[in-house]
């Protein structure tokens, strides 16, 4: 039987929501980006193949993840409308999606080499067999969880040929980490009254409160460090890139000095709050000194191909 029109729009939804499709991408973009940077200009075929996996991994890991939570998800206003735990999906055919997305994510990864493979299978491993069920138990959860955002640019980086150790792909991933753990932490402090009926454990209750803003401040002053860093000694090829970096790492340190001097989180919740300020610029400019490194020299040798054809 064929799903109409609409109907197939509201599946189409459904699932979108369900893998949480834009923190899905940006972990693909970041796996694009570590391909992207590799010096060697790797080929476009293996750009897709990568990325494409990686977005399937994620969104099983993620779909995975909902099947997990789903009982605590339900206590909490911020998640209490996702799929699971408002009953428009099973728990039964949450896991199958999941097992599905793992399966096509394999797949792919599979193509691209045995290291990339073995980081994909660890990063999933590690986020919902160790991060998941820790975070119910410790408010340290986060600091091994952070790992898992930190693996998709050394999984690209590796999959275009890079060394696992290179210093260059070490010190983006740091910075991947870096991020994540005072976002997180902001994170659940805007949730907290949510996190409290949950009964999830949080950083917030191990310290007062100028504790935490000296914490995040030192967190986010590294953030910043690392940025600056990665741009005086990192593989960053183009002039644009280069100035979208030193943006992002120069809000980092406007925010964190602002933060501090006015001994208020506000500053901090305006930059690393929400996904979409620091780590948007500091991607983009990842993909676009990629696509501008490896992308025009594709485009010009096309161009001459066919002016000689």
């Amino acid at each position: 039987m064929r799903l109409r029109p609409r109907k197939r729009k509201g599946v189409m939804r459904l699932l979108l929501t369900f893998i949480r499709y834009r923190l899905t991408a940006m972990v693909a973009a970041s796996a694009l980006a570590g391909y992207l940077l590799h010096p060697w200009n790797p080929g476009a075929s293996g750009a897709v193949v990568l990325t494409s996996g990686v977005f399937l991994l994620a969104a099983g890991g993620s779909a995975l993840n909902q099947v997990q939570e789903r009982t605590t998800d339900a206590l909490m206003a911020r998640t209490r409308h996702r799929p699971l735990p408002a009953g428009l999906l099973s728990p039964r055919a949450g896991l199958a999606v999941s097992l599905a997305l793992f399966a096509s994510a394999l797949a792919l990864l599979l193509t691209t080499g045995p290291v990339p493979t073995v980081l994909g299978v660890f990063a999933i491993v590690w986020y919902n067999g160790v991060y998941t069920p820790l975070k119910k138990i410790t408010p340290w959860a986060l600091l091994p969880g952070a790992l898992c955002g930190a693996l998709p640019p050394m999984l690209g980086w590796t999959a275009a040929g890079g060394a696992l150790f290179d210093y260059r792909i070490v010190l983006l991933a740091g910075i991947f980490f870096l991020w994540q753990i005072p976002h997180f932490w902001l994170l659940a402090r805007r949730c907290r009254c949510d996190y409290r009926r949950a009964g999830l454990p949080t950083v917030a209750r191990l310290f007062t409160p100028r504790q935490a803003r000296r914490i995040t401040f030192a967190w986010i002053l590294a953030l910043a460090v690392g940025t600056c860093w990665f741009l005086a000694i990192g593989p960053l090829r183009q002039d644009a890139a280069k100035f979208l970096c030193a943006t992002s790492g120069g809000w980092a340190i406007v925010c964190a000095a602002a933060g501090r001097r006015r001994k208020t989180a506000v500053s901090w919740e305006l930059l690393l709050g929400r996904p979409e300020p620091f780590i948007a610029i500091f991607v983009t400019a990842l993909l676009l000194d990629g696509l501008l490194s490896v992308g025009a020299p594709l485009l010009l040798a096309m161009l001459r191909a066919a002016s000689i054809g």
